[in-house]
């Protein structure tokens, strides 16, 4: 465990400032790291505050300064600064345990300590990992989707830990009826590329930077209320699932099951028009009706109840199982009376998955 001493020690920069010389605002390098306290509750509430001083002593991360200010988390490969993130740079909150190291720059100088705080009792706020499944909608033929893909491919390390992405395709040779309707709802009415987050966030903003704060916001809003668990597998032509849901919460719960395929390769539009992915991965070819509202089937289940469901897609004989995975996610109504997507796990086609805790 880190004292606050350890966590406190600071360490003098050796920036290009000249410790004699005043810039014209005042601010006198090098400069200095410190954090107000060494652990938090990885409850998303509990937060550690960072703060940054010059030579002088003066404190560069308050109101007038903190523009200048950007900070990284090297555990996640996040940069916040106050430029357009909506919150506050400076102020460190977590819902996964762990030992976090910042690093900070003003002006583009970096301080050359470093600090560390530790995220401590997840379980206690939410017992099973949740993953935020990702709606992504996309075509073949859309210009600007690529961008949407090279973000999604570089989600740091905790993002791509806890999301889970699954393509609807509008109007192109991925379309089939269940989601068409869907698809091109979204295109008219927001364009693609466009992501919905679990169903309880929606953006179309495509940076990496953008897409940690959107699943982080998840994370912390939704936490999981399910764990799931399950195996997948082909026989006798029939796609076969067998699942189970438990519940660390007592609410009503309903299951949905998507069947993806990756490595789908675009073929050329008949106007000879260009093709602008290579190829797709975890494109939509088989879903549930409930894959966005609570069916007649969705059940009751107490705290620390489980509930076995089996389910089948007939007619599903396949010559490339590995290209296929299933998705199996539940929905719950949320306090604002809005359905999401409670939590999500991905079941390779002849594999299984367990219950993931916290």
């Amino acid at each position: 465990m880190l004292s606050m001493a350890t966590v406190l020690m600071m360490a003098a920069c050796t920036g290009t400032h000249d410790p004699e010389d005043n810039d014209p605002s005042g601010v006198t390098g090098p400069f200095t790291l410190s954090v107000d306290k060494a652990e938090i509750e990885s409850d998303g509430q509990d937060a550690a505050v960072f703060t940054i001083t010059d030579a002088e002593g003066r404190v560069l991360t308050d109101s007038e300064h903190i523009r200048n200010a950007s900070f990284q988390i090297v555990e996640t490969g996040e940069w916040r600064t106050d430029i357009g993130s909506g919150e506050a740079p400076n102020v460190f909150t977590s819902i996964s345990d762990g030992t976090y190291t910042i690093k900070a720059m003003y002006e583009g100088e970096y301080c050359q300590n470093e600090v560390k705080v530790t995220s401590k009792n997840r379980s206690a706020y939410e017992l099973f990992h949740k993953n935020v499944l990702i709606y992504r909608f996309t075509a073949t033929w859309c210009q600007f989707c690529p961008s949407m893909t090279v973000a999604l491919d570089k989600m740091n390390d905790y993002s791509d830990d806890h999301s889970i992405v699954m393509e609807f395709h509008g109007n192109d040779q991925y379309t089939f009826p269940a989601i068409s309707d869907y698809a091109n709802d979204i295109y008219g009415t927001k364009g693609f590329p466009y992501c919905i987050y679990s169903l309880a966030q929606e953006s179309g903003k495509r940076t990496v930077n953008d897409i940690h704060r959107t699943i982080k916001s998840v994370l912390t809003d939704y936490p999981a209320r399910t764990g799931i668990k399950g195996s997948a597998s082909v026989q006798d032509g029939s796609l076969v699932v067998d699942a189970a849901v438990k519940a660390s919460a007592e609410g009503e719960y309903d299951l949905v099951l998507a069947v993806l395929k990756d490595d789908c390769k675009p073929s050329t539009p008949a106007d000879g028009s260009t093709v602008y992915e290579d190829e797709y991965d975890n494109v939509i070819v088989g879903i549930t009706g409930n894959f966005k509202n609570m069916s007649a089937d969705k059940f009751s289940l107490g705290k620390n109840e489980e509930k076995q469901i089996s389910m089948q897609i007939p007619d599903f004989s396949v010559s490339d199982p590995d290209k296929y995975e299933v998705i199996l996610y539940t929905l719950v109504k949320a306090a604002d009376g809005k359905t999401v997507v409670d939590n999500a796990v991905s079941i390779p086609l002849g594999g299984s998955t367990d219950y993931r805790y916290n």
